[in-house]
């Protein structure tokens, strides 16, 4: 979708939605079928399992494993 951003050295499998102004920070992994709302911000190094969904404007820090089938809710915020 429009203005989404993934930087350098990140891979991203199939089947993937990255939402209006999300953005993917550089040598993320983002595997097969997962969702990013818009406006979400994935820091750098970050890896999300297959089937995840990020929501709206949700923050995931640096060097974060989001696991298969997760939901990171609306506005989150995740540290560890």
């Amino acid at each position: 979708m429009g203005g989404t951003i993934v930087n350098t050295g990140s891979k991203i499998g199939d089947n993937n939605v990255f939402y209006t102004g999300c953005t993917i920070d550089h040598d993320c992994t983002i595997e097969d079928n997962v969702f990013i709302a818009p406006g979400a911000t994935i820091g750098g190094a970050v890896t999300i399992r297959k089937n995840a969904f990020v929501g709206l404007g949700a923050s995931i820090i640096q060097e974060i494993t989001v696991g298969a089938n997760s939901i990171v809710g609306a506005g989150a915020v995740v540290i560890k």
